[in-house]
């Protein structure tokens, strides 16, 4: 029962892709260009940004470590590839590159992406294959956990083992568990499940070709997405499962533009069904006040049908994450540190929690109110920063969800803050010292201050007339 939803997912993901393909035309690159070629100069800073680019991915590859064990190395390279990104991202937007430069770095890119998946991944793959072998053995993943007995025969050995929190439930919504359910179908082994999201990648990079090419925008401007460190290093490197509700996310962009209401209700179902955190575009549906809502409740409907019988199983664990942990967050670390002084120990958790969503909502209100219904592409792309602002886990792979939007943005705010992601690893010199996982508050501020910098330099400290936030 279980698997026969994951095979109607792929029938919808053909769908969607086919009806993208079709509403396309990829003739269009080689007429954007006005020469084959570039300037020597340019040419020799984006080869070179590149190559040291992929120098730094190697080294973190060729040391068969992780960032736990070496969170030094792996930060400077990590770092360093931001860096790089920056100026091929300065490059790309100042003009002047020919097409063939652009299929150069494009094919150089594509390798880059099929190169990170000899990075170690994170260890939330092995929970992705466990949950994608009980989805194919009809197990309901939301009332059976890791470390039940029994599940020793589904996976290969040291998956289990490697499971982090193994008494907790399922927490990603069933869209994602289809989709575990298919990868652990074709190779339930972790490199079978790299190589299926290393494709997953270069469906992402084709899918926002194609919304460029749709807006008539230059498609070097690609390079922001395909060079971005949160995609190489954890969507494919690491192999977090965000890089699917990108997808998504990159669908329901494009059939938001071509003014397929219920097909853009689809694709937004389904991205709010692989990860919550789409949800917050539903208000961008509402504000357009399009037809078709019903697709929304009926997607969710049927992908939970199969796994009712958890009842608040469903989401126990998502509460429990959401309730109980906070980890390398943007706003919450201030609003903390602000409840810890004025409440008792008891209401910290409760007031932060709410803190922040009222900062959310009222972000929002000024969102809505200083933005117009055809500016939607703005209003949809501020509104999922506002809500990564105020989560009080902000794990760099969660930024994923941004990557469609990137290429769009007016400024360099959301590019600067992805380009930091590799700070994260910083933590890991914090943790080894202890012996345990924790926070570095430096590290946190360094991830996330230059991007809130330049949000309040290019927002000029004012909201802007009616064209939204220029981030």
């Amino acid at each position: 029962m279980l698997f026969l939803f994951a095979f109607i997912l792929v029938f919808c993901l053909l769908f969607l892709m086919i009806s993208l393909i079709k509403n396309s035309d990829l003739k269009k690159i080689n007429e954007s260009f006005q020469s084959t070629c570039t300037s020597i100069r340019i040419s020799s800073q984006l080869v070179i940004a590149s190559g040291v680019s992929i120098v730094a991915l190697m080294v973190m590859i060729l040391s068969k470590s992780s960032w736990r064990e070496e969170p030094k190395l792996f930060g400077i390279c990590a770092m360093t590839m931001g860096v790089m990104y920056l100026w091929i991202v300065y490059r790309v937007k100042g003009g002047g590159i020919g097409r063939n430069i652009f299929y150069f770095l494009l094919t150089l890119g594509i390798v880059q992406l099929i190169v990170a998946v000899g990075l170690r991944s994170s260890d939330d793959i092995n929970r992705y294959i466990l949950e994608g072998q009980q989805v194919i053995n009809n197990q309901n993943p939301y009332e059976i956990p890791p470390n039940a007995l029994g599940n020793q025969c589904l996976v290969e050995n040291g998956i289990l083992d490697g499971i982090n929190h193994p008494d907790m439930t399922a927490i990603y919504p069933p869209i994602s568990l289809y989709i575990h359910g298919l990868m652990a179908f074709i190779s339930p082994s972790v490199y079978g499940f790299k190589i299926l999201t290393a494709l997953g990648g270069c469906l992402l990079i084709f899918s926002c070709l194609l919304l460029l090419l749709l807006l008539k925008k230059n498609p070097v401007l690609i390079f922001i997405v395909l060079w971005n460190p949160v995609l190489i290093i954890y969507g494919i490197g690491e192999a977090h499962n965000d890089i699917w509700v990108a997808i998504l996310v990159t669908l329901f962009v494009f059939f938001s533009i071509k003014k397929r209401v219920l097909t853009s209700w689809f694709a937004f179902s389904l991205a709010f069904m692989c990860k919550p955190f789409a949800g917050i575009l539903i208000l961008f549906q509402l504000y357009k006040k399009t037809k078709g809502w019903w697709v929304f409740p009926l997607v969710i409907f049927f992908s939970i049908l199969p796994f009712a019988q958890a009842g608040y199983g469903l989401v126990r664990s998502l509460f429990t994450f959401g309730h109980d942990m906070h980890f390398h967050g943007v706003l919450e670390p201030l609003v903390r540190v602000i409840c810890l002084t004025i409440l008792p120990l008891e209401f910290v958790s409760f007031s932060v929690r709410v803190t922040l969503f009222v900062i959310l909502i009222f972000g929002i209100m000024v969102l809505f109110r200083h933005s117009s219904k055809e500016n939607y592409i703005d209003v949809s792309m501020n509104a999922i920063a506002l809500l990564l602002l105020c989560l009080p886990t902000l794990h760099p792979w969660y930024l994923m969800i941004l990557l469609p939007y990137l290429p769009l943005a007016r400024g360099w705010c959301l590019i600067v803050w992805t380009s930091m992601a590799g700070v994260y690893w910083l933590h890991g010199l914090k943790m080894n010292a202890i012996g345990e996982w924790a926070e570095d508050p430096v590290v946190t501020l360094l991830a996330h201050t230059p991007a809130l910098l330049i949000f309040l330099y290019e927002a000029r400290l004012i909201l802007p007339q009616k064209d939204g936030l220029e981030v």
